[in-house]
């Protein structure tokens, strides 16, 4: 009776570590960065909030980087961002963006999970465009600007 009570007991703990590790593993910060790892102005921006983040809130941070100039159709953009929201099965607390290119691909392509998940987006415009447009390479005098509100 003792050896199958300790057994339950075994059992319990395991139970709520493995709930407890589950909640933590959305505890953290994605970083979707527009740029390629070496472009200057992106790093820096990433830079300050992922020492904010992991210094000052002690939280977690994950990068990507979408290289959104090398999208060469609207299905390769599709495919890249089905594939991060894939990697990302346990859903980060809340998503930094870094560049227009990469909001435009987020929102063009967001799953109804993801939907409450808040962002944050840096970027320098006040206008964004479709990832139609974003693809196409069409000049910008030649595209529809949509503001943001």
């Amino acid at each position: 009776m003792k050896h199958f009570r300790f057994i339950q007991i075994m059992l319990i703990f395991t139970l709520l570590c493995v709930k407890s590790q589950a909640a933590l593993k959305n505890d953290y910060v994605l970083i979707i960065n527009s740029y390629t790892e070496g472009d200057a102005w992106a790093n820096r921006v990433q830079s300050v909030i992922t020492q904010d983040l992991h210094h000052e809130k002690d939280l977690s941070v994950k990068l990507e980087y979408l290289n959104n100039c090398n999208f060469t159709s609207l299905q390769h953009a599709n495919e890249v961002m089905n594939q991060l929201y894939k990697t990302y099965s346990y859903k980060p607390r809340s998503v930094v963006i870094i560049g227009d290119a990469g909001w435009i691909s987020y929102r063009s392509t967001l799953p109804e999970s993801w939907k409450k998940i808040p962002v944050l987006l840096t970027t320098v415009r006040e206008y964004t465009i479709s990832l139609e447009d974003l693809i196409s390479g069409k000049e910008l005098r030649k595209i529809k600007l949509i503001p943001f509100r």
